[in-house]
């Protein structure tokens, strides 16, 4: 296609509530866990979800797409922008570009990604892709955006929604917000990506926390208001507010190392009062970010044959069994994040549901208790063992 046939730009809707928030996110082959994200998101009362699908991506990602794009709810965008394509032009055309990622060192394969013939999606115009999404969320009208991943769920507990949290964050005066992620792991559960149950449900178990914004930290300032943040300057750290006059203040440069309160008197001068603003952890209570970092052994090394990602084949290569081990041995069992997911993809109460486990159905969930967390667990244990028998389908 070429520019005459671009899109027109989506309407701006200007009584959208200071909550209102789009999820920007890219895909290369997760159409199994495509329809679970989204619906998670629509949960949260989402306002719109962009999906920059990678041109290489060969699975059903996009048709299980398609009918949330019918409804309105999701656009799909594919990605990167290649030399001539409809993107590229509508990139030229609006002006949308990125510091750090021009539009013209993004190719499909990047050889700076260090693998020969290799893919990583953040070599692939990754801080392009927040910055289109940055701006046609905020033509919409839409007040915040989330530069997510796939396997990554943010939700509040206290507030319900992540809609209702972040409108009151807005009207508190935050311009950027982040967490410290909770890394969830594959419990009793493996097999290839293409063939694993609906993740929230069926991964409950986490690395423990054991220091809540650690200078190692996995913090990572998702959620930026769209009328504060330099809008040719978006990244996950990167990203710059002009709440901060100084250039260097990105969300990077204020959570440290080098204003780190864990070093107290190696730097003398106070933390900038805009970093208050840009770099907002909220309670645990408040946000709280589930990261399903390593689905399954399988599917770890099924990713590090995809991304030729470092992390990937920590996970996956031999070597690595034993810490594999020690990990899960080592693991938490959360479940606060089932009240806030749909009902459909909690494996725990599809039938046939024992009599132990009607309670599941019949109470209120209730996380905090540890009888009700272990009711979870032992029912989950269930459903896993039936799928693996083949007795029931999802």
């Amino acid at each position: 296609k070429g520019p005459s046939s671009l899109p027109a730009l989506p309407p701006r809707n200007k009584s959208l509530a200071s909550g209102s928030f789009a999820v920007c996110v890219m895909a290369l082959n997760e159409g199994n866990f495509v329809a679970e994200f989204i619906d998670f998101y629509l949960m949260q009362d989402a306002a719109h979800i962009f999906f920059y699908v990678d041109s290489s991506t060969t699975d059903s990602t996009k048709a299980v797409l398609a009918p949330y794009i019918a409804a309105g709810k999701v656009t799909l965008h594919d990605w990167p922008p290649e030399p001539g394509s409809a993107m590229e032009a509508e990139l030229k055309r609006d002006k949308i570009k990125s510091r750090i990622h021009p539009l013209e060192t993004i190719r499909t394969f990047n050889p700076s990604c260090g693998v020969p013939n290799g893919r990583m999606m953040h070599c692939a115009g990754h801080h392009l892709q927040m910055t289109h999404c940055a701006r046609r969320a905020h033509e919409m009208g839409i007040k915040w955006a989330g530069m997510l991943d796939i396997d990554e769920f943010w939700f509040s507990q206290r507030f319900g929604t992540l809609e209702r949290l972040l409108a009151h964050k807005y009207n508190s005066g935050y311009h950027g917000i982040g967490q410290t992620a909770m890394q969830f792991h594959a419990g009793p559960v493996d097999g290839p990506c293409s063939q694993l149950p609906p993740v929230i449900a069926s991964h409950l178990w986490r690395s423990p926390v054991t220091k809540y914004r650690n200078e190692k930290g996995f913090s990572k300032f998702t959620w930026v208001r769209l009328d504060k943040v330099k809008q040719s300057n978006i990244g996950v750290h990167e990203s710059k507010f002009f709440s901060c006059a100084d250039e260097e203040r990105s969300a990077h440069y204020c959570k440290g190392p080098a204003w780190s309160p864990l070093k107290p008197g190696r730097y003398p001068k106070p933390l900038p009062p805009c970093c208050e603003l840009i770099t907002h952890v909220p309670t645990l209570e408040e946000l709280q970010w589930n990261h399903y970092v390593a689905k399954s052994k399988t599917c770890a090394n099924e990713k590090l044959m995809k991304n030729r990602n470092s992390s990937s084949v920590q996970l996956a290569t031999p070597e690595m069994e034993s810490v594999w081990r020690s990990m899960l041995n080592k693991t938490v069992c959360d479940t606060a994040i089932l009240p806030h997911m749909p009902a459909k993809y909690n494996l725990a109460l599809k039938p046939p549901v024992s009599q132990r486990c009607r309670p599941l159905i019949e109470q209120k969930p209730n996380p905090q208790n540890d009888q009700w967390n272990q009711l979870v667990v032992t029912c989950l244990y269930e459903r896993l063992q039936l799928l693996s028998a083949d007795k029931v389908q999802m």
